[in-house]
């Protein structure tokens, strides 16, 4: 458990320090984007703009393992030296995977067929089965500064 304890640790202070990079890329990608009306720089913005984006996913995928681990652990929290992090458990969430498969009764007319996910989600959690539709538990990483 100790050794778990420790992996957690690892995980935490890696976590922080991509925080660190994603912020401080985000702030030169504010910083060129000031700076966008001179051409030279349109190409400095785009790999900026792809380097936020691949930190952000590397941010995202790092608090889902981090999830998983707190779960696999039964932890509800851990505290840090910077942070704390607390596993909430989301509500329930519609997906709709098939939209044609969606009855009638669920979908409202516009100019466009919108389909009544909150309606969809009501029926399911109240036991029916509607085809193209399913409900999801997950989980979200709460970090707290100290």
């Amino acid at each position: 458990m100790e050794n778990q304890q420790t992996d957690l640790q690892t995980f935490g202070e890696n976590f922080r320090t991509l925080q660190t990079k994603r912020a401080n890329a985000q702030m030169e990608l504010r910083d060129l984007e000031m700076e966008l009306q001179k051409t030279e720089f349109r190409k400095q913005i785009q790999a900026k703009r792809m380097e936020v984006a691949e930190l952000e996913q590397k941010e995202n995928d790092m608090k889902q393992n981090i999830v998983n681990s707190m779960l696999q652990n039964q932890l509800k929290s851990i505290e840090f030296t910077f942070q704390k992090f607390t596993v909430k458990k989301n509500p329930w969430a519609l997906v709709i995977d098939d939209e044609s498969k969606i009855p009638d009764e669920f979908k409202k007319e516009k100019t466009e067929i919108v389909i009544d996910k909150k309606a969809i989600k009501e029926k399911i959690q109240n036991g029916e089965t509607i085809d193209g539709a399913s409900i999801r538990s997950s989980y979200s990483l709460q970090i707290t500064p100290k």
